[in-house]
């Protein structure tokens, strides 16, 4: 997503948002959750990885937001 490579997650979201397959829409959240968070916006991240319905690709998310803001 290259609307998340470049900050704009709001564009990014509202993408993600109409992704119908729930894996592919998981996985796009993760991403953004991902993204956030090596940006430094740790509260928006876990807000993003609240979406996340799979629970692996939640859990995944959750970690690495938990690690990155532990540095």
């Amino acid at each position: 997503m290259g609307m998340v490579r470049m900050g704009n997650f709001d564009a990014a979201l509202k993408v993600a948002e109409k992704i119908k397959n729930k894996r592919y829409r998981s996985s796009a959240f993760k991403e953004i959750a991902l993204e956030m968070a090596s940006m430094g916006n740790f509260d928006a991240a876990l807000k993003v990885a609240e979406k996340i319905k799979n629970k692996r690709y939640r859990s995944s998310a959750y970690a690495t937001d938990l690690l990155r803001s532990r540095r």
